[in-house]
Formats: structure tokens, C-alpha cells, sequence
């Protein structure tokens, strides 16, 4: 299992995701962490001790479609096995967690906590 507590991204949405979260008072935890189930793009910790796993997805287009609707039953499952292995990894004890969403639209950003 991998994934980057550092501050360099790959991808400028998931930059600029952080960015947004870092000015509401989250805190990196870990990014891009990935295994062969796939990939969780920004795992951080908000000022209430909960554990957010979002999922990025920036467009610099108009979509005919919300990116809410990629959580899918396999999307949801795939998040919710990586969770679990993230809180193996690092030894983590049971707390509050959420499945999320950051959607960057040109230079508009959405955040959805609770997805599902």
C-alpha cells in the first residue's frame, strides 16, 4: 500500500482540492494512497477529529453529467476497502469517518461530505 503525506501532487485538481480543504481547517493525512483496489485521492482529519476519504474530480468543460453519479455500488465498496486498509496501515482506532466528493468546475469548487 502507498500514498503521500507530502505536500507535492501530481495532479493540479487535486492541488487545488487541498488547498480549498487546508483554508476550511483540514489536515493532510495522506494522498493519492493506493493499493490494487484502487485509489483514494485526499484522506485528511477536520477540526472535529473526523476522518475525511474524498474522491477528486475537476473539469475544465461543461458535463453533461454530475460526478456524483460515479458512486456507484463498486465505487462505494472499492472506497470502504481502502478505508479499511488505511486505518490497518496506520493503526487508527475506530472514529467518525466520511466518504466525500470535491468536484472543480473551472474556477468553481463543490465540496460533498457524506456521500454515502
Amino acid at each position: 500500500m502507498h500514498g503521500r503525506s507530502n505536500l507535492q501532487f501530481f495532479h493540479p485538481g487535486e492541488k487545488t482540492a487541498w488547498e480549498h480543504l487546508h483554508k476550511l481547517g483540514h489536515i493532510l493525512l495522506c494522498h493519492n494512497f493506493r493499493t490494487i483496489e484502487g485509489e483514494i485521492d485526499l484522506i485528511t482529519k477536520d477540526a472535529s477529529d473526523v476522518i475525511h476519504f474524498y474522491e477528486v474530480k475537476s473539469w475544465n468543460c461543461d458535463e453533461a453529467f454530475h460526478p456524483i453519479q460515479i458512486f456507484n455500488y463498486k465505487k462505494k465498496n472499492t472506497m470502504r476497502k481502502l478505508a479499511y486498509l488505511y486505518f490497518l496501515e496506520n493503526d487508527l482506532d475506530a472514529v467518525t469517518i466520511s466518504f466525500g466528493l470535491i468536484w472543480i468546475q473551472k474556477e468553481k469548487i463543490e465540496v460533498f461530505d457524506d456521500v454515502f
